[in-house]
């Protein structure tokens, strides 16, 4: 059965159940005073006749047709009107009716002089209470029975019980109409978050439920308002998992691109070697290009290596003066500078920085290379340490040739390379960039590129974990 159905049915039902239990409850409540009043006045009235009878009849000798007499004045002179009464000797003999309705004497044989009793009686249509007691004429006594009509009380009742039923039966319906409203609209968000579901099943990761109401104010809205949230971040998750898998594709591919073109060249220059018989000149050239691109081949398998052990690996920090880590990454990337009749301008705030050396040189070397292979005539190069509020920036800038915008948000892709023939030609693998962009998320950094077609580019990376030096401290 479905929630809303549920919610109408357990409502109704409950709504039926309380209006039916507490009707009649408050009825019989009502019938229960008015019929002890009845009883009280039938009781006050029985009282009233025996005392009547015994002052008529104190102290003398009374026969049967006297009480007779006496109790038929009492009878028809109360109130004018007959009062149904009996009046029945030790025998259980009647000596005196004015009831039109016989009632089974039997019960007066558990009254006794200090035992006054009274019951419901039930005859046809009619009911009545009667009270029964002893009384004394003269000397002898006699049972006295009265009876009250209260018939219009249980009418009253039976009248009320049926008007009721048919009030439960309006109440009901009305509830109904109510409750199938109400369950409606309490129901609709998860239906509409039932169809989401589905629609994210079938693939259709856009689709929402519908909020109907304020998140903060409602259980269900904030459900649905949940729903969405999840069904944003799946979304999210998903388009991360496709461009995880895009770039594993263009990995293996870039992969087998980058292994094929030197492995085919060195094939043939081998297969020249092997089969031909070549001149010194020609000897030496097929064999120089086959060792390039060996030594290519044996840099790329390195450079891999080296991001698949980064990726999978933790790093221990260490505090080292960052005027220690800008001589060291110098002391390598300044001659093959030089070698590029380049410029290599430094300078460095010294401070103490938290790192793994080893690593972040790493990084700093692979950068100054790379701006390095994008320099042309009169290339310079700008490595840079600055202290600025909650972080110590490094950058390399460099006024090459420039990455264009769109291209900025791939260089860190493994085998991505802006201009694949110009790194080739100067040694390139395109992993550098990937294994410094995860020794950077080890560090908790990241590297941040700025660039201008035709102007160049600047890499920065932050360092977080620093302490600025006192200054007897700098040197």
């Amino acid at each position: 059965m479905k929630l809303f159905w549920k919610i109408f049915c357990a409502s109704v039902l409950t709504a039926a159940v309380l209006f039916a239990v507490g009707g009649y409850m408050l009825i019989d409540r009502f019938f229960s005073a008015s019929l002890s009043r009845e009883i009280s006045s039938a009781c006050d009235e029985n009282a009233l006749l025996a005392y009547s009878i015994e002052t008529a009849f104190s102290g003398t000798y009374t026969d049967v047709s006297a009480v007779k007499n006496a109790a038929e004045n009492i009878s028809h002179g109360r109130t004018g009107s007959t009062t149904p009464l009996r009046i029945s000797d030790l025998s259980y003999s009647t000596v005196y009716t004015s009831c039109s309705v016989y009632f089974d004497i039997s019960v007066l044989r558990e009254i006794t002089k200090s035992r006054v009793l009274y019951s419901i009686e039930h005859t046809g249509d009619l009911y009545y209470i009667r009270v029964a007691r002893l009384v004394t004429a003269g000397d002898t006594g006699y049972y006295l029975e009265s009876f009250r009509d209260v018939t219009d009380v249980f009418g009253e009742r039976n009248s009320e019980l049926s008007f009721y039923r048919w009030l439960t039966v309006f109440l009901i319906a009305a509830d109904g109409v109510v409750m199938f409203i109400v369950s409606r609209r309490l129901t609709r968000p998860i239906t509409s978050m039932r169809e989401a579901a589905r629609g994210l099943a079938r693939g259709e990761m856009g689709v929402r439920a519908k909020v109907h109401a304020a998140p903060d104010n409602d259980e269900v809205g904030g459900l649905a308002a949940d729903f969405n949230r999840m069904a944003d971040n799946l979304e999210e998750n998903m388009s991360e998992l496709r461009d995880s898998a895009r770039r594993q594709e263009d990995f293996i591919g870039s992969f087998a691109h980058e292994l094929k073109t030197p492995l085919t060249s060195m094939i043939g220059y081998a297969d020249m070697l092997r089969s031909r018989q070549l001149d010194p000149e020609q000897v030496v050239m097929s064999s120089n290009y086959i060792f390039q691109e060996g030594k290519r081949l044996e840099a790329l398998s390195l450079k891999l290596m080296d991001l698949l052990v980064v990726r999978n690996s933790e790093i221990t920090r260490h505090r080292i003066r960052t005027s220690e880590l800008f001589e060291s990454v110098v002391s390598v990337a300044y001659p093959t500078v030089l070698k590029e009749d380049a410029e290599l301008s430094v300078h460095c705030d010294d401070a103490i920085v938290s790192i793994e050396p080893d690593l972040m040189k790493t990084v700093f070397i692979n950068i100054i290379d790379n701006a390095r292979k994008a320099l042309d005539k009169n290339g310079k190069i700008t490595f840079n340490g600055k202290i600025t509020p909650g972080a110590y920036v490094i950058s390399v800038t460099d006024n090459g040739r420039g990455i264009p915008q769109n291209e900025l948000d791939k260089i860190t892709e493994a085998f991505y390379m802006v201009d694949k023939s110009r790194s080739r030609a100067k040694g390139g693998a395109g992993l550098g960039l990937a294994v410094c962009a995860e020794i950077c998320r080890l560090h908790g950094t990241k590297l941040e590129f700025e660039s201008t077609v035709g102007q160049g580019t600047t890499v920065t990376v932050r360092i977080y974990e620093f302490e600025e030096l006192s200054e007897d401290e700098i040197i």
